[in-house]
């Protein structure tokens, strides 16, 4: 059996697990000892119709660092509008020596899927499932596109893991208690592929003339460090580098979007860290918090959506704060239309949005020579408003969208002759509220968005005895609620935890890990499961909350 048709079989298993979960799509748990791969993360909740599955390509040894051309055909058997689209994608990494490496799946420019790979063991492979709904991006797929899938992979007599992926888009039609899904009118790619944002080439921009009747725009944007920007939560300032053996630039990195030059929106960068990251050991099998399949950040434009409702092309643009080397860019304007009307009007009322102000505080921070002991503190923050209106054919709608941001990063060091220790606490806080008001009321959706990390490395000798001490604790936590226009209340809690650990004092000791995945939607129950691991196997499975 192909890898794709794997895939294909896997799903309809996948999709039956899910009835056990209530309104989520629970994998199956991972059987007690396994060493490949083991993550907690659900799988996309599927309708009750019968898809269609397109194959975008079959099983593929990625060599070389060319991409890999496909062709796509809307389903002739499931035409459009659909309920749900959602991309599939397996794939493994022979047993040998091999990096992590970035994948990348786009249709028509369009980014479908974006994480990086496994890395294996001398003696174990690694195979792994990923999913994402692309219901948004319908309009791309309305129509014969081509596509690539990038997954660069040196294999030689040194790195000898073969890596091979398959993909495609199941298409679920509308039927009888399954609605087509309101979708984008236009999908505009900023680039045709993956896009490298760094000093030398800071920005990414787009001149795009709308639809006249726009009235709700998005930007979807995955930026991924890469290279010397890779463990930008480590790097300091530049004049401290050497002596604490860290990447410099400081460690505030956010994309930051203008439209004609002036800020519209801001997208915090979530901590990332790949299964090379750090130590390869803290990541068997169970690999950081989407390590495997990122989440785009969307970038809520709509209060510009009156401006660019002028027939004028304008230009969207994006960069990366404080980018060192190399942050690997997708993105994607999305642009939902009035259905009742060819043009609407309307602009934006205020915006209060600026860049942010970086606070360095190095004052704890003693230096002599290679001796180094002390913090280094790296804060910002800010509170920004933007409103817009839009003349709809319903009446005119207002959407405010009010943001409160800090961050903050504080790296402990202490490094003499025979130990160097670095513990890193950051945190990013985001809570934004937008607010749409118009003829038939007032509705809110409030999102407070928290990323954790905790970073310990620690390597020495002391009395004799070695010590080698790392720890990671890396955490992906939302609650978002929702007040409708008849005063109905939501609320969506999640929370996605990887703890890594690895201590050893004169070569021997332990590793541990954990995984925790907590999800709750008013009304359709809740997800709750932990994987521990143990000597890199799944020991326990813990599954609190199922319904």
């Amino acid at each position: 059996m192909t890898i794709q048709a794997q895939a294909i079989a896997s799903m309809l298993i996948f999709a039956t697990a899910a009835a056990g979960a209530g309104g989520f799509a629970a994998p199956p748990a991972p059987p007690i000892g396994t060493k490949t791969v083991a993550t907690a993360d659900l799988l996309v909740k599927r309708p009750s119709t019968t898809p269609c599955i397109v194959t975008l390509f079959e099983d593929h040894d990625f060599i070389g660092f060319d991409p890999y051309p496909f062709s796509y055909t809307p389903p002739a058997a499931c035409p459009g509008p659909w309920a749900k689209v959602v991309l599939q994608a397996d794939l493994s990494v022979t047993a040998g020596v091999q990096y992590d490496r970035t994948a990348v799946i786009d249709i028509g420019g369009v980014n479908v899927y974006f994480g990086t790979t496994m890395e294996p063991s001398g003696t174990t492979g690694r195979e792994w499932h990923v999913e994402r709904e692309v219901t948004d991006i319908a309009a791309t797929l309305m129509t014969a596109q081509s596509g690539e899938a990038i997954l660069y992979n040196l294999v030689d007599d040194h790195y000898t893991g073969h890596i091979h992926a398959a993909a495609s888009l199941a298409f679920y039609p509308p039927g009888k208690g399954v609605p087509a899904a309101t979708t984008a009118q236009t999908v505009i790619p900023m680039a045709p592929s993956l896009t490298a944002l760094s000093p030398s080439n800071p920005v990414l921009s787009k001149t795009v003339t709308l639809p006249r009747n726009t009235e709700r725009l998005y930007l979807d944007l995955v930026a991924q460090s890469q290279a010397g920007d890779e463990f930008w939560y480590t790097c300091v300032p530049d004049a401290y580098s050497g002596v604490l053996q860290s990447c410099p630039g400081g460690s505030f990195r956010e994309v930051e979007v203008a439209i004609d030059g002036h800020p519209a929106g801001v997208a915090p960068i979530f901590p990332w860290i790949y299964s090379g990251g750090i130590n390869p050991s803290l990541w068997i099998p169970t690999p950081g918090v989407q390590t495997l399949n990122f989440k785009p950040s969307r970038v809520d434009l709509t209060p510009f959506a009156g401006n660019l409702d002028d027939g004028q092309p304008h230009v969207v643009s994006l960069q990366v704060f404080d980018a060192q080397d190399n942050f690997s860019v997708t993105a994607a304007l999305l642009a939902f239309g009035d259905p009742d009307a060819q043009v609407v009007t309307g602009g934006v009322v205020s915006n209060s949005l600026a860049p942010p102000v970086v606070d360095v505080n190095t004052d704890g921070l003693k230096v002599n020579g290679s001796y180094a002991k002390g913090r280094i503190a790296v804060t910002s923050a800010r509170d920004y408003a933007i409103s817009g209106t839009v003349n709809t054919s319903r009446g005119a709608i207002t959407t405010t969208i009010a943001s409160h941001m800090d961050f903050a990063n504080v790296q402990h060091f202490h490094i003499v002759k025979h130990k160097y220790q670095q513990h890193i606490d950051q945190r990013t806080d985001v809570r934004t509220t937008t607010t749409v008001s118009g003829p038939d009321g007032t509705s809110t959706r409030t999102a407070s968005t928290h990323y954790p990390l905790m970073v310990n490395y620690l390597q020495g000798t002391s009395r004799g005895q070695s010590e080698f001490d790392e720890a990671v604790n890396q955490e992906w936590k939302e609650v978002v609620r929702g007040v409708g226009v008849d005063g109905s209340t939501w609320v969506r809690a999640y929370d996605d935890t990887v703890t890594p650990h690895i201590h050893r004092i004169n070569g021997q000791g332990t590793s541990t890990s954990a995984q925790h995945l907590f999800v709750k939607t008013t009304g359709t129950g809740c997800y709750d499961r932990t994987i521990t691991v143990t000597s890199n196997a799944v020991s326990d499975v813990a599954d609190r909350c199922m319904r």
